[in-house]
C-alpha cells in the first residue's frame, strides 16, 4: 500500500523550506524516525530528510540524531569515501531537516528489483562479497566504513539494507548515522529501540552497545540480503526468541557462509569475533574457517582506494546459420556435417562483423553499461562547471591534482589553500572535484572492460 507523505505541498514545515530555496522533487519514502525527499538545493540534487516528529526534549530520539550528528566534526568521518555525505541541518518549526548525499538506491531497493527481474530470493554471493582480492562485491566498501567508523569509537546502531546506499559506479555507502554513538556507553534512550527490529542485537535491548553490536547488524544485513527474508523471523517474539538462542534463519545458504554467520550472530558479544567486519568477510569463502583472532589496523580514510566494479565481462554463443536440405526430387543430399560447417562459418562471419559494429546481441548489456557510466561521467561535470566557487585557477588546479592522487585522503590541507574562502563551499567543491574523478575512473574501467570483453570473443571466433 504506497506511503502517503507527511510534508505535502501546503506543509508549513515544507513552505518554510521551500521559502528558503529548497525545492522539492520527489518522495522517497518513510521511516520510523523521519521522511526523506529528493530536493534540488543550491543547484545540486540532494537527499532532505525530515524528522517525522517535533523535537521532543534531550531524551527524544530526533534529539538523539540531532546530537549524533555531531560526529560530522571529525574530518575522517565527514570526508570518508565510503560514508554518505552530510551537507548540514536546520531546524524548521521544530523539526529536524537534515541535507544528505543522494544516492542512486539502497540495497534493499536492490534486492527487491532482483528479486523480480531474475526470480529469485535474494542476491548472489558473488554480489555480496566475490572475490576478496578484487573486493568487488558490494559490500567491501560499507565493512572498511563500519570498521574505521568503530575504530574512531563510535557504534552506527542501524545497519540494514535500507541504510546502505548504491552510488554511480557500483559504490556502495554507509548511510544513516543519526543514531550513531560511542562505543560502550549505556544510553537511556532504550524505551526509543534504537535501532531496528531483527538486526539489533540483543544486548540494545538494554540499551548496551559495545564493538561487535556493528557486526551483528552487518551479519543480519547479509543474511537478509541474500536470502531475501528477515533474518530472525517477521515477527518480534519470534526475533527476540531466535535471537537469544543465537538461530537466525539460514535455510538455503552455502555451507562455508553459515559458520561464520552463527558466531557473528552469537547471543552474547564475548563469543562474536573480534576481528572487525572486514575480517569477517574475508571468512565468508569456500574452504575458509573464521579468523575470530585477527585483528586489523585501523586504516585511514587516506588509505581507502576505491574499488570500481568492472562491466561483467561479454559472453558471446554464436548460433551457426541453420540450413535445411533441399527437398525437392533429384537433386542430390547434401551431408549434414557440409551444412553444419558452411553455417558456422557464415555465423562467425556475421557474427564478428556484428561486434566490429557493436550491433551484437551479446554486447547490449555492455553497451549500455559504457553509455551510462558516460553519461554518469557528463553529468559529474556539468555539476562541477554549475558551482564553480570564487577560487583562483591555481588553488582549483591543486585541488584537482591531489584528488586525483588520493581521492580518499584527507581534506584538511585542501581547506587551507585559500583561509578567505568559505569552508562549507570550498568543502562542497572538493566532494564535487572527487565525485567526478570516481565517475572518469570507472568510466575507463568500463571501457577498458568493454572492449576487452569483445576482442576476446573476436579472437575465438577468429580461431574457429
Amino acid at each position: 500500500m504506497p506511503i502517503t507523505p507527511l510534508f505535502q505541498s501546503g506543509h508549513p514545515v515544507r513552505q518554510d523550506l521551500e521559502a528558503s530555496g529548497v525545492r522539492f522533487v520527489k518522495f522517497l519514502g518513510r521511516g520510523g524516525f523521519s521522511e526523506a525527499w529528493e530536493v534540488e538545493r543550491d543547484q545540486a540534487r540532494q537527499c532532505l530528510k525530515i524528522s517525522n516528529l517535533p523535537l521532543d526534549g534531550e531524551r527524544g530520539l530526533t534529539a538523539v540524531e540531532l546530537e549524533a550528528l555531531k560526529i560530522y566534526t571529525n574530518p575522517q568521518i565527514a570526508t570518508h569515501a565510503f560514508i554518505v555525505n552530510y551537507f548540514g541541518q536546520r531546524i524548521v518549526r521544530e523539526h529536524l531537516a537534515t541535507f544528505w548525499e543522494l544516492g542512486l538506491r539502497t540495497l534493499l531497493d536492490l534486492l527487491e528489483e532482483e528479486r523480480t527481474r531474475e526470480n529469485r530470493n535474494g542476491l548472489t554471493w558473488q554480489q555480496l562479497v566475490g572475490d576478496p582480492n578484487t573486493r568487488g562485491g558490494y559490500l567491501w566498501s560499507v565493512a572498511q566504513a563500519t570498521d574505521d567508523f568503530n575504530h574512531l569509537g563510535h557504534q552506527h546502531r542501524d545497519i540494514k539494507p535500507a541504510n546502505l546506499f548504491l552510488f554511480y559506479g557500483n559504490q556502495v555507502k554507509l548511510g544513516d548515522l543519526g543514531l550513531a554513538t560511542r562505543v560502550g556507553l549505556s544510553t537511556h534512550h532504550s524505551q526509543h529501540k534504537v535501532g531496528t527490529d531483527g538486526y539489533r542485537p540483543p544486548e540494545a535491548m538494554k540499551g548496551q552497545w559495545n564493538k561487535t553490536s556493528d557486526l551483528f547488524s552487518f551479519a543480519a544485513t547479509y543474511i537478509a540480503l541474500r536470502t531475501g527474508r528477515e533474518p530472525f523471523g517477521d515477527e518480534f517474539s519470534e526475533q527476540y526468541e531466535r535471537q537469544q538462542r543465537g538461530a537466525p534463519i539460514i535455510d538455503g545458504l552455502e555451507a562455508f557462509e553459515r559458520a561464520p554467520l552463527l558466531q557473528a550472530l552469537a547471543p552474547r558479544p564475548g563469543d562474536r569475533p573480534q576481528g572487525g567486519i572486514m575480517a569477517f568477510l574475508r571468512a565468508l569463502q569456500p574452504g575458509r574457517g573464521h579468523p575470530s583472532t585477527i585483528a586489523l589496523p585501523f586504516v585511514k580514510p587516506a588509505d581507502v582506494q576505491v574499488i570500481a566494479v568492472p562491466v561483467p565481462p561479454v559472453n558471446l554463443l554464436v548460433e551457426p546459420v541453420r540450413f535445411s536440405t533441399p527437398e525437392t526430387p533429384g537433386l542430390p543430399v547434401i551431408p549434414p556435417e557440409t551444412l553444419a560447417m558452411t553455417g558456422q562459418a557464415l555465423g562467425c562471419d556475421q557474427a564478428i562483423e556484428e561486434l566490429n559494429s557493436g550491433s551484437h546481441p551479446a554486447l547490449r548489456a555492455g553497451v549500455m553499461a559504457v553509455r551510462q557510466a558516460e553519461q554518469q561521467a557528463a553529468e559529474r561535470e556539468a555539476d562541477l562547471q554549475a558551482h564553480q566557487p570564487k577560487l583562483s585557477a591555481a588553488v582549483c588546479q591543486k585541488i584537482a591534482d591531489a584528488v586525483a592522487k588520493n581521492p580518499g585522503g584527507s581534506v584538511h590541507p585542501l581547506l587551507r589553500l585559500d583561509p578567505k574562502a568559505d569552508p562549507d563551499e570550498l568543502l562542497e567543491y572538493i566532494q564535487r572535484v572527487r565525485n567526478l574523478h570516481l565517475a572518469n575512473q570507472f568510466k575507463q574501467q568500463t571501457q577498458a572492460e568493454f572492449e576487452r570483453g569483445r576482442k576476446r570473443e573476436i579472437d575465438k571466433l577468429v580461431a574457429l
